[in-house]
């Protein structure tokens, strides 16, 4: 097996960017929040923490990705430019769910007995992973805000991360008084050390993915396929 020095590690399930470069003790990483275009930023914030690091992608000797869920566009346009740089350069490539990694953001167990990572998935709804006293609820499930509230309004603490978190935090606020969202915006990013972790230990263990196989959490069906099913011909 080829020794792991460089990992680029990339997130792009929400509408936080996550892109970030693991070199032994060294992170650099970059954040953009509010992004809807990952087609376009995608790679110049690759090419930007490789320039940070002073590397190259011939360095890199792993690709780590969020698989989601998410927004099928992005993590669809995510997974094709990483998965061509994994054939092209004969890198390694490993998928490692997103929710899993935000909720990592979360170590206070003790204070707050239920944790939330919540991905906003639009029309009302998050993609939630839920824990409580670290088993798990609910797992990458697509969940409208008002069920996720009553799923959790008997819980005693709730701990949520995530943009689906500061999506409806208005909603939540008034509706589960017990929930706490933090303010700083990097609890509400994958951080680019837990999702490298999370893929070492996967690669190291023999269990990279397939680059030729390897595809997102999609948690519901696409809008064509949505539209499909209802008839509708755009």
């Amino acid at each position: 097996m080829k020794m792991i020095s460089a990992i680029l590690a990339v997130d792009v399930s929400s509408t936080i960017l996550n892109v970030g470069i693991v070199c032994g003790d060294a992170v650099h990483e970059l954040y953009e929040h509010g992004v809807t275009d990952h087609s376009m930023r995608l790679l110049p914030a690759i090419e930007g923490v490789l320039s940070k690091a002073s590397l190259s992608l011939a360095d890199v000797s792993l690709i780590a990705i969020g698989s989601g869920p998410g927004s099928f566009t992005s993590l669809r346009v995510g997974f094709s430019m990483l998965k061509a740089m994994a054939y092209a350069k004969g890198i390694p490539i490993v998928a490692v769910p997103s929710l899993a990694v935000l909720v990592k953001n979360i170590s206070d167990g003790g204070t707050y007995t239920t944790h939330a990572a919540l991905i906003d998935a639009r029309k009302n709804s998050v993609y939630a992973s839920i824990y409580r006293d670290g088993v798990p609820v609910i797992e990458n499930k697509d969940i409208i805000a008002e069920s996720l509230i009553e799923l959790l309004r008997n819980d005693a603490s709730v701990f949520a991360v995530g943009d689906g978190a500061l999506r409806y935090r208005e909603l939540f606020s008034k509706e589960l008084p017990q929930m706490i969202i933090p303010e700083d915006n990097a609890m509400h990013c994958m951080r680019i050390a837990h999702i490298a972790s999370y893929a070492v230990e996967r690669s190291s263990a023999g269990t990279a993915d397939d680059v030729m196989n390897v595809l997102p959490i999609y948690a519901r069906p696409s809008e064509a396929e949505y539209n499909r099913a209802k008839g509708v011909i755009l």
